[in-house]
């Protein structure tokens, strides 16, 4: 991607490598590139999922979507990076007002996410980031295998 200046492979998952970067403003981003190249047919479902996802990405518990696109055939996309990374790090060893405290920021960013009609997949401990930045917060992070409710899908559970 243009603009960047890659640093260092942080981790390689399932779906492609991530990478840590200086954007041109001197942050450090995440930027994940995906293995499997975009097929044609699917971009532009892609592409909408994904600027859906980045207009909601301010919401405090989800990571934000600084930006995606389609560089040598394979989706990229940029976050912010998050030091921290994910609590798998911490299983075991939480107290639990800690354990409550990301219970309340995973499920506010679910909230956001699910007003939007937008159901995440697949969230597990990985998929949970710890940001410190002065205060802890939990976000969501691993937007790739959302899906928008059908049209008609009521959704299961809403607030009383």
């Amino acid at each position: 991607m243009i603009g960047y200046k890659y640093l260092r492979k942080l981790n390689y998952g399932g779906q492609g490598t991530i990478w840590l970067a200086w954007d041109r403003f001197g942050r450090e981003v995440a930027i994940k590139v995906f293995d499997t190249p975009l097929p044609k047919a699917s971009e532009q479902e892609v592409f909408d999922k994904y600027n859906i996802y980045k207009s909601i990405s301010s919401h405090p518990n989800i990571l934000s979507i600084l930006e995606f696109s389609r560089s040598n055939g394979h989706l990229t996309v940029v976050t912010p990076y998050c030091p921290c990374g994910s609590i798998e790090k911490f299983r075991g060893r939480l107290n639990e007002p800690e354990i409550w405290r990301i219970i309340r920021d995973v499920a506010s960013g679910l909230k956001e996410l699910h007003s939007h009609r937008i159901l995440h997949l697949d969230i597990k401990p990985s998929n949970i980031l710890l940001e410190d930045l002065g205060y802890v917060r939990y976000v969501i992070s691993d937007s790739g295998t959302c899906c928008m409710m059908a049209e008609g899908q009521q959704q299961v559970a809403q607030d009383p």
